[in-house]
């Protein structure tokens, strides 16, 4: 399959995906490491959002086509948020009736300022690597990765977050659900725009002819195996 600039998908972001983004967003946050380089409040609320908004979105439009969503992690846990996904050893986000899926979503890179820039389909889903890849399953798992991309205009974060919106929303001892208002209402982009782009499945990882190529971020051990988006299968064909 191939993926051109008009096969991406604009995503429906309901009222209630946002809602349950928040909640899931700053339950998580006492528990989130800062990484590799220190993040602000800000950043680290910003990006556990992005990522639980997108599952949400994507989760809502597969049902909407007919998909069966089942065992969406922050729907099932009973850790009370406590562990991430991979601290427990699993990988996938939710269920699309028989197969397990793993979900990507990312602002746009720096260089590029527009959702339709053809540039987006020569970056890579981000696949990781496995040591024994010609032995084990590649996708350790999970059976499908979906990449989705957010369109932020021209700002960094979804959010503008004072320092007394952070102190309010990140303590447990307030109300969630004036928690939830607080963030929400700091969304300082209108609108919040989500494209689907592409998802790929392991036999068509391995059937890339530049299968095994690998690439990776300076500093961090871990590497990612080359994957580009135009390589792979559109929303379309879900």
């Amino acid at each position: 399959m191939t993926v051109n600039i008009n096969d991406i998908k604009k995503m429906n972001i309901s009222s209630d995906a946002l809602r349950w983004a928040a909640e899931t967003s700053l339950m998580k946050l006492p528990y989130t490491y800062n990484g590799f380089v220190s993040r602000s409040k800000n950043e680290i609320i910003d990006n556990l959002f992005r990522g639980d908004l997108a599952k949400s979105a994507v989760i809502e439009y597969l049902a909407s086509i007919g998909k069966n969503i089942s065992d969406e992690y922050d729907s099932v846990r009973n850790d009370n948020f406590r562990f991430p996904m991979s601290d427990i050893g699993r990988r996938h986000h939710f269920m699309m009736d028989n197969y397990k899926v793993e979900l990507n979503s990312s602002k746009l890179p720096p260089q590029i300022s527009y959702i339709n820039d053809n540039r987006l389909l020569e970056k890579d889903i981000k696949i990781t690597h496995n040591n024994n890849d010609q032995i084990e399953p590649i996708f350790l798992g999970y059976d499908i990765v979906m990449q989705l991309y957010y369109d932020l205009g021209n700002q960094n974060y979804v959010f503008n977050l004072t320092s007394t919106d952070i102190s309010f929303v990140e303590n447990p001892d307030n109300n969630i659900n004036l928690r939830v208002n607080r963030l929400l209402n700091s969304i300082s982009i209108d609108p919040l725009d989500l494209y689907f782009f592409a998802f790929v499945t392991e036999q068509q990882l391995r059937e890339l002819p530049y299968f095994g190529n690998l690439w990776g971020f300076a500093k961090a051990k871990r590497q990612f195996y080359s994957c580009k988006i135009k390589d792979c299968s559109p929303c379309s064909m879900l």
